[in-house]
């Protein structure tokens, strides 16, 4: 028979036409788009629910941590920055603040602490008489928490019409090319009175006049001035104060104790040897150490010496 009987119970079987191919592709790409739709609105949602979570985190952390109101504010009225005083002058100091005070204490760099107990901003001070240059002068206030603190720079300089000569304390001497020697100025007025920092004075030059051999430096905050030598030989600095007075000093940069000995350890060997061989071809100064036949040069003749030392 052609046609055959479909056993009981069975389900009946779909026939797969073109159409119904095309209508079921339609359904599956449906579903797709709405899936994705309905993941596209989710991630939407998680996404604007993070930004208002974290945005309110954050603003609680900023309120958390937020930085401390800043202390009322402290002026000082006297003296003027960058006015100028001899050291050891007894000076006013005046200033205000913008909040109660209930103890102030005032100090200049290298001099003495002052405390003021009666809840006013002035005082008589009296400056350091052995310090010169441009110092600081502060004060702290007392009276709300943090302390309040204010700072003005202030000039030191002793009078040049008292001033009668200036001397260099202790004998200068580098010990090595690229080391450093401290220049301590001493001032002295007609009272008697020294300044021994006056160094670093406005009212005094200092000049290399071999800056081949010797440099200078300053370090204010240590209020000194430093020499620093840069070959072996003998430089020259001059001091002149602007009243006119001169003085003219020497710096031996690497000068040994005994002669060939440029390591300066009691030994002349080969560390003395290849210091000359480095230096072999240069033009010697007057009283460059090297130059052991001191004919103005560094040469194979000053190692033969060298040997027989």
């Amino acid at each position: 028979m052609d046609d055959k009987e479909q056993p009981s119970g069975s389900k009946e079987q779909k026939e797969f036409t073109p159409e119904a191919i095309q209508v079921s592709t339609a359904k599956s790409s449906l579903k797709r788009v709405v899936l994705g739709i309905g993941v596209i609105a989710l991630v939407i949602v998680i996404g604007v629910f993070g930004y208002y979570y974290f945005s309110a985190v954050q603003g609680n952390n900023v309120k958390e941590t937020s930085a401390p109101a800043q202390p009322a504010a402290v002026t000082i009225l006297e003296p003027g920055a960058g006015e100028a005083f001899e050291p050891g002058e007894t000076i006013r100091i005046v200033a205000v603040a913008q909040a109660p005070v209930t103890r102030a204490g005032f100090a200049v760099q290298g001099g003495s602490l002052v405390f003021v107990e009666d809840g006013s901003l002035a005082t008589d001070y009296e400056l350091p008489p052995d310090v010169v240059g441009r110092v600081p002068l502060g004060i702290a206030v007392y009276g709300s928490n943090p302390v309040r603190k204010a700072e003005v720079d202030i000039i030191l300089e002793p009078d040049l019409a008292r001033l009668t000569n200036i001397l260099v304390t202790d004998e200068l001497s580098i010990d090595d090319p690229g080391d450093k020697d401290s220049l301590i100025v001493q001032a002295v007025m007609q009272d008697g009175t020294e300044y021994s920092r006056y160094g670093l004075s406005t009212n005094l030059t200092i000049t290399s006049l071999t800056p081949e051999l010797v440099t200078i430096s300053y370090d204010a905050e240590q209020r000194s001035v430093f020499l620093k030598g840069h070959d072996y030989g003998r430089g020259t600095v001059e001091l002149r104060t602007r009243n006119g007075i001169v003085k003219t000093v020497s710096v031996p940069i690497g000068f040994p104790y005994r002669r060939g000995n440029l390591e300066r350890d009691d030994l002349i060997d080969e560390r003395d040897y290849k210091i000359i061989e480095e230096a072999i071809g240069k033009r010697a100064n007057i009283d460059d150490p090297r130059d052991l036949n001191k004919d103005g040069k560094i040469d194979a003749k000053d190692l033969e010496i060298l040997k027989n030392l």
